[in-house]
């Protein structure tokens, strides 16, 4: 607000599949907007989006070149579960519930670190008690971008910032988005990512334990369909976002005559 005030060039970066309020506000008085996804609901008429991608820690964009090696029959099978920046109390009901109904052969195989509230932990971790899995429960991992990139797959919300490094991580993922978000952005995000292939997204409100363990089955016994996701997901990612970005900011900075956001967007 005090950039267009003052007549500064600027430029608003919109992380998420839909433009939140504030960037619907700027919009049209800023010079540039670039956004995390190639498409985006709400964009103001008239205004040219720039993708640039999200950029994302170093950590997780040293992933990129990881390569992604699905379970075969018999090996052992890691699955990730990340509830956001508090965790996500729903996962810590219907993952051990699903896990419970897997055939036990399957269950057998499979090992779950999962991030949950602090004030459930306790009861998450009685809730896997004779699920005959392996199970580490922590409210808050330090070492996420290790833990993406060891897991075959990934069951997480579908914020801006985890569906970006899941993707740059090239691993498939089962998005439930938050279902109370601001223009309920995070099933747009969810929404994006598998419609390129790389994972599959599930409403919280009919998504259940059954349900769940029917798609965990499925994509757990086809080594073929997670390569598949694993690839997509790194074919949406966008390595280089900071870059892209820093190279709009140093254009638009040099380009002091430059025309109106419309433009250089289109440009």
């Amino acid at each position: 607000m005090a950039a267009t005030h003052l007549g500064f060039r600027s430029i608003i970066h919109e992380q998420n599949a839909v433009v939140g309020r504030a960037n619907r506000l700027f919009a049209r008085r800023v010079d540039r907007i670039c956004t995390t996804f190639d498409e985006i609901r709400r964009v103001p008429d008239g205004v040219i989006p720039v993708r640039t991608g999200l950029p994302v820690r170093e950590a997780f964009c040293t992933l990129y070149n990881s390569p992604y090696v699905s379970p075969q029959d018999k090996d052992s099978i890691r699955l990730f579960v990340l509830g956001g920046s508090q965790g996500a109390a729903v996962f810590s009901h219907l993952v051990p519930a699903a896990l419970k109904i897997l055939p036990k052969a399957l269950r057998s195989r499979i090992s779950v670190t999962q991030q949950c509230r602090s004030e459930i932990i306790e009861q998450t971790r009685l809730a896997f008690d004779n699920c005959e899995v392996e199970v580490t429960l922590k409210s808050f991992f330090e070492n996420v971008h290790e833990l993406i990139a060891d897991a075959h797959l990934v069951i997480a919300r579908s914020g801006a910032s985890t569906v970006n490094e899941v993707a740059i991580a090239g691993r498939p993922a089962i998005f439930v988005p938050y279902p109370y978000g601001a223009d309920d952005h995070q099933t747009e995000n969810a929404k994006a990512i598998a419609k390129a292939g790389g994972g599959w997204w599930e409403s919280q409100d009919t998504l259940t334990a059954a349900h769940l363990a029917e798609r965990l089955e499925i994509l757990l016994t086809d080594p073929e369909t997670l390569s598949l996701a694993a690839a997509s997901a790194k074919a949406f990612a966008v390595p280089d976002a900071a870059k892209r970005l820093a190279d709009e900011v140093e254009e638009l900075a040099m380009n002091q005559n430059g025309d109106n956001a419309q433009t250089c967007g289109a440009a």
